[in-house]
């Protein structure tokens, strides 16, 4: 059971070495991929704004106008004692 004591100690020591170089690469990483992501986005309303000049907050698809609801006609006296 000692062989497999230290197995698992050294399979632990390579798991926290790695995640630990994982974290610190991805944290020095972050500003690179939100420049590159606010770029991204910046192209993409580039692209966007000289095709449409629709109001930000506007429908861009025009909505079909509804017909008017006719209202039943009130039944008089004659035909409700029939």
């Amino acid at each position: 059971m000692d062989t497999r004591r230290v197995a698992r100690k050294e399979v632990a020591a390579l798991l926290k070495r790695f995640f630990d170089h994982l974290t610190s690469s991805l944290a020095t990483g972050t500003a690179d991929l939100w420049h590159k992501v606010e770029l991204r986005l910046a192209q993409k309303r580039a692209a966007s704004e000289p095709d449409t000049m629709v109001p930000p907050g506007a429908l861009r698809t025009p909505m079909q106008q509804q017909q008017p609801l006719q209202q039943p006609q009130a039944k008089t006296k004659a035909e409700d004692d029939q």
